[in-house]
Order: C-alpha cells, then sequence, then structure tokens
C-alpha cells in the first residue's frame, strides 16, 4: 500500500509540474493530524506549493491550518452524523433520514460553495468522501457540487472503500434512502472526476 501510495503521489506530482500555475483545493474528513492520510496530505500540499500553486484545505478538524471548516466532517463527535448513521440502519425511517441528509447536505454544499466563490479553486483532491460512508450529507454535498461546475476537475483518491470485509458490517445500511446515497455517490460516476486508489488489491 505504502509502494502504491506514493507512486501515486509521483505521478500526480508530474501532472501538476508541466501545467501553469493552479488554485487548488484538498478535502478530507481530518487533515494536520499524524494518520496516513493527513501526513500524505501533508506532504502533497507543500509540494504542489513548492510548484508555485495555491492549495486550500477542507476538512473536518482544527488541527494545522485549515481554510474551510465542515463540522459534520467530525463524524465520531458529531451528533448530528451520529442520529444519520443511526436511521441508516431503520428501514422504515426513510422520509426521516432523506429529511436530516438532505438538509445537512444543503447546509454543507451551500459553505462549499461560498468557499469557491472566494478561492476559485481549479482542482480539488478529495480524500475517502467518496469511498467511505461516515457522513452522508458530505458526500452528496460534494456530488452535487461537482455536478454543478463541470469546470471544477475533482480526482478522488480512494484509501478504503465502505464495503471492504473488515468494515462491510458498519455500512450494511438497510435504510432506503441510506442506500440510495451510497448507490450514488460509492464512488460516484461524473465527467469531471477522476477516480484513483491507492493499491491495486
Amino acid at each position: 500500500c505504502q509502494e502504491a501510495a506514493r507512486i501515486h503521489f509521483i505521478i500526480c506530482c508530474l501532472i501538476f509540474a508541466t501545467i501553469p500555475q493552479m488554485r487548488i483545493a484538498i478535502a478530507h474528513f481530518r487533515t494536520g493530524l499524524t494518520d496516513g492520510v493527513s501526513l500524505e496530505i501533508d506532504k502533497r500540499k507543500a509540494l504542489l506549493e513548492s510548484m508555485g500553486n495555491t492549495v486550500t484545505l477542507i476538512s473536518g478538524t482544527h488541527s494545522g491550518h485549515i481554510d474551510l471548516h465542515i463540522p459534520y466532517f467530525e463524524y465520531k463527535n458529531n451528533p448530528v452524523i451520529a442520529d444519520i448513521n443511526r436511521l441508516a440502519f431503520l428501514p422504515d425511517k426513510a422520509t426521516e433520514l432523506q429529511k436530516m441528509v438532505d438538509g445537512t447536505a444543503a447546509e454543507i454544499e451551500a459553505n462549499l460553495e461560498a468557499f469557491w466563490q472566494k478561492e476559485q479553486f481549479e482542482v480539488i483532491f478529495i480524500h475517502n468522501i467518496f469511498c467511505l460512508a461516515v457522513c452522508l450529507p458530505g458526500s452528496l454535498a460534494f456530488y452535487h457540487f461537482l455536478q454543478k461546475h463541470p469546470e471544477v476537475k475533482g480526482i478522488t483518491i480512494h484509501h478504503d472503500f465502505y464495503w471492504e470485509e473488515a468494515r462491510a458490517h458498519l455500512f450494511a445500511f438497510s435504510n432506503p434512502y441510506a442506500q440510495q446515497v451510497l448507490q450514488e455517490t460509492m464512488p460516484p460516476n461524473l465527467p469531471n472526476l477522476t477516480h484513483t486508489v491507492i493499491n491495486t488489491i
């Protein structure tokens, strides 16, 4: 996994070394910490900035320098996301779940839109948001944002998938609306979105 991640990182660097200076965003549930994804984001940000690009961070944590804070991305401690994840396992609560997910997604998307209007980023790296179902409103919000902005190039980095054997039981949602969001966003099929993974397994 580490070797595949290193090769992916090198390829991205080579690509961005051949194009003019750009405005780039990087999004993940958390940044500025000591987990593997945070460390990879730190390296990517530093290298892209060394090439003259402007890089902003979108995250749920306050650690380090965050340009757009999305509190719902701190899913382990957010009561709204806790309620959504509870309803996702209740098949008779589809209407209630949809109201909560869509309302929260609209709030996240509005903040993301305002941030884009300010920063005008041309590329956004999206870590795990379209492969781990830990924040359904966040996945839906980013999906809708990219739908509305075909001029923004999205690049996903899928570190883990919700359906992998080790975690599949955590996301065996029985609520029809939760299943619908999974089908739409995990991962989504959009013309302006390129998918990458960290290994070939």
